[in-house]
């Protein structure tokens, strides 16, 4: 585009039209009427970029309409404008997606949608869009995924009923069904969520690919992939991959179930698949098989007998529970009387209770259950009044109760520490027992564990759990950190500090607002590029200086005032008697 000697002119008001192809359609009414009124008392401050608009004396507004409706509405003859020659629409855009990114509050559903105008108009993708207006390609995607949520969704960004982070992590959810779901969880009445709870929150909605019972190396490519997300969510590259489309995920795993089923029924196994079928196999005193060598109801003969019997079922059902449908897999042998006599046991019908009685006949798996039972009963009642009198055994379990909740924390949203829960854990162990080694599949071994706890020497135990609470501070829950800082003696008011990262987050006018009305600091205002104001302001003293957003969100929680009421009302109640 040609080059062209910036000059302002004053037109006629009358004479000069908005585009009806302009992306930005909202306008909060606060800043409405403050523009109304800054243009009313001081005029037009900064010139419109207009072009023609066909007809001589016309014109076509290219960026600042809302500066044109303020001049409107007071009443102003003219207008100062600098007229832009362009030729085509795409060169009118361009210049439009470049003003209001760089000069103005630009909302990013209004700047996606912009972004995807330009595109629209042909021969551009979003890498060379991105080159084209100076921006990390990143933001051009996230931006650009916005336009794939629902009309409500968007709406809520528009008009601010959610911010831009929840926008964008509804976004890493294909189902639309999950997307509203997560919606509604964000913006529930009473306790709405913040863009970090969101970030813990939407693990909910997320499926475990090593669990899958049908082959996850089909999803390998797949964009809902988390660790395919890293590049909008960096922390997915460090975090154990899940997939983001339940929908999809319910779908592979109901193909594979059957297909196995129709393998089974091809080698003449009889097949379940419904929740009535087994319940009506189990009112015909049908048990179920468990194929853990080591349980109850595991078949003594399973490899020799059941493996061909007629009377072995598989079963595989679909139910409704938390989260969505799940699948429901097994055997079942059709002849209770078979199975209990190869186990050594009598038939549920035949037994005095319900559990195995120790008998002279009875052996196995039900003899086994029987001594778990009793030895468990002898230890709940015998154990808790021993404890109670060693202070040893009492910081043993304490201990081991920590270790036991420090190594389930979630480690979410918690991009800035170094280590996440996982590593930290490990690390506590060595220190703790170095010949400790976690499980092969993961998760904790209960005993295993509290062994560990018992290798720490007596005297050692009271800093081994003051080094396990420390660890665990970072990893605490944000809110209940916020309510330490009272006893902590921390107050926003005297130490909060506002770093680079919170203000990378911010666009230009809000860094402008942010320093000389928040924090009262000199800047040199709209002629300054971003990066400047931000090294500009983090050049200041910013003890103390607490953004209003982050003071609306550490309010504490106080007991007093209800203690003190329900005091009064004892000794009220007192006095009357």
């Amino acid at each position: 585009m040609e080059a062209v000697k910036e000059e302002i002119v004053y037109l006629d008001v009358t004479r000069v039209r908005p585009d009806p192809k302009n992306y930005r359609k909202t306008w909060s009414e606060t800043k409405k009427a403050e523009l109304f009124a800054s243009v009313k008392e001081h005029g037009v401050q900064q010139p419109i970029w207009a072009r023609t608009n066909g007809a001589p004396g016309t014109w076509l507004i290219i960026a600042g309409e809302r500066r044109y409706k303020a001049a409107l509405a007071a009443k102003h003859e003219t207008i100062p404008a600098i007229i832009k020659k362009v030729a085509t629409d795409q060169e009118a855009l361009e210049l439009s997606l470049i003003e209001n990114d760089q000069r103005e509050d630009v909302n990013p559903m209004e700047q996606a949608a912009g972004y995807q105008r330009y595109l629209d108009l042909g021969g551009h993708t979003p890498e060379t869009l991105a080159g084209r207006f100076g921006q990390k390609l990143a933001v051009v995607r996230a931006r650009l995924s916005l336009l794939k949520l629902s009309k409500e969704i968007q709406k809520a960004l528009l008009d601010g009923t959610i911010e831009y982070g929840h926008g964008l992590l509804i976004t890493r959810l294909k189902d639309p069904e999950d997307q509203k779901a997560f919606f509604e969880e964000i913006i529930e009445e009473y306790e709405p969520l913040t863009v970090a709870q969101a970030k813990e929150r939407i693990d909910d909605y997320a499926m475990k690919p090593a669990s899958a019972p049908f082959d996850s190396k089909t999803c390998a490519t797949c964009t809902f992939r988390s660790k395919a997300q890293a590049g909008l969510f960096p922390e997915e590259a460090k975090s154990a991959d899940a997939c983001m489309d339940r929908s999809c995920f319910a779908k592979k795993t109901r193909e594979h179930y059957q297909k196995l089923a129709k393998e089974m029924e091809g080698n003449g196994i009889k097949v379940l698949t419904t929740l009535a079928e087994v319940q009506a196999a189990r009112k015909e005193n049908a048990l179920e098989i468990d194929l853990d060598p080591d349980d109850y109801n595991y078949p003594k003969k399973y490899k020799s007998m059941c493996a061909t019997c007629d009377k072995r079922s598989f079963f595989v059902y679909e139910e409704d529970g938390f989260g969505g449908k799940h699948f429901k897999t097994g055997e079942i042998c059709l002849d209770a009387k078979c199975l209990n006599t190869m186990n050594g046991r009598k038939a549920p019908s035949e037994s005095s209770g319900s559990l195995p009685s120790r008998s002279s006949g009875s052996s196995g798996g039900a003899a086994r259950q029987h001594a778990i039972f009793m030895r468990d009963r002898f230890l709940r009642a015998c154990v808790p009044a021993k404890v109670a009198e060693s202070e040893t055994i009492q910081l043993r379990l304490i201990i081991y109760h920590l270790l036991c909740r420090f190594e389930r924390f979630s480690g979410q949203g918690r991009t800035d520490l170094k280590m996440d829960h996982h590593q930290v854990f490990k690390e506590l162990m060595k220190g703790i027992c170095p010949a400790w080694k976690p499980e092969q599949y993961g998760g904790l071994d209960d005993q295993k564990l509290y062994a560990a706890v018992e290798t720490i020497p007596t005297k050692q135990l009271g800093t081994i759990l003051k080094m396990i609470v420390m660890a665990s501070v970072p990893h605490t829950a944000e809110k209940v950190l916020l309510q330490i800082t009272s006893e902590a003696g921390i107050t926003l008011e005297k130490d909060f500090v506002v770093d680079e990262q919170f203000l990378q987050t911010k666009t230009k006018g809000e860094l402008i607002d942010l320093a000389v009305k928040k924090f009262g600091l000199p800047t040199a205002g709209a002629d300054m590029k971003k990066p400047e104001i931000v090294k500009g302001i983090l050049s200041h003293n910013l003890v103390g200086k607490v953004p209003p957003e982050i003071a609306k969100e550490c309010k504490l929680i106080s007991f007093t005032a209800e203690k003190a009421a329900v005091k009064a009302k004892a000794t009220k109640k007192a006095k009357k008697k």
